[in-house]
């Protein structure tokens, strides 16, 4: 705001290294109000300026958020250790295997694609309601797990990120039904631990209501939501401090 008017950036042309601004003294100025400015004029002149983010409940942007794959430990007859992709469908809020899977097997996620400085979490719930942080692991209550740091924050799009271990599975321990949730957010959850606590505490039997009631405002509502029919991806208009979940419902067989 400068002498009574304002001034907006509209547009740029790097043809003529030039920004394209749009004047609130109405169509008599400039070119019907809008006038081009060169980029080191404003560069010189401007001394403030502010950045407007359109409302996400309008604006229809979507962006991929992650991309998860599971796959199914196999040994050739060489005794060489492969991962089998397994295949999933989508119903409702959550993904499934469309294989059967039985108590005692081996499972290997993996997150495959998510965006630069991207927040990740991931935990199980099982049929005993027994609650498992997998990442990122707290070294003061797993150990020592290979030396090897971990964050939550995920600086590589395309990260190929194991868990627990390039070579190494989660293990299916109790029968039932078993929940996997992946939590997506562009900034840190804040009191996560204590987040978990709330789930844990929760007598709601669906895991999506638990994360409603534990995280509140900050879960994206469904609507919000665009997950793939044919593979566990999500893509959503994530901003600020908000918190998306990929969940996977596996029935396991005793």
């Amino acid at each position: 705001m400068h002498g009574g008017h304002s001034l907006v950036v509209v547009g740029f042309d790097d043809g003529r290294e030039a920004f394209e601004v749009m004047n609130s003294w109405g169509t008599d100025w400039g070119n019907g109000g809008f006038v081009w400015i060169k980029y080191r004029d404003l560069a010189k002149y401007a001394h403030y300026g502010y950045v407007f983010i359109p409302n996400d409940e309008n604006s229809g942007f979507v962006d991929l958020v992650g991309s998860i794959a599971i796959g199914k430990p196999t040994y050739s007859d060489t005794g060489s250790l492969s991962f089998e992709k397994e295949t999933v469908i989508r119903t409702g809020n959550y993904f499934e295997l469309t294989s059967k899977v039985r108590k005692g097997d081996l499972l290997q996620p993996v997150l495959v694609e998510t965006v630069e400085n991207m927040y990740f979490y991931f935990f199980s719930l099982n049929s005993q309601n027994e609650l498992k942080i997998h990442w990122p692991r707290d070294e003061k209550i797993d150990g020592h797990y290979g030396g090897t740091s971990e964050s939550a924050i995920i600086t590589l799009p395309k990260i190929q990120l194991a868990i627990p271990a390039a070579y190494g599975a989660l293990q299916l321990s109790r029968s039932g039904v078993e929940y996997w949730c992946f939590l997506f957010s562009k900034s840190p959850i804040d009191n996560f631990n204590q987040s978990m606590d709330k789930i844990k505490a929760s007598k709601e039997v669906d895991l999506y209501k638990r994360l409603e009631k534990s995280f509140g405002d900050k879960l994206l509502k469904p609507d919000k939501l665009k997950y793939s029919d044919e593979k566990m991806q999500l893509e959503s208009a994530l901003i600020n401090s908000e918190i998306v979940p990929i969940l996977l419902k596996l029935r396991i067989d005793s």
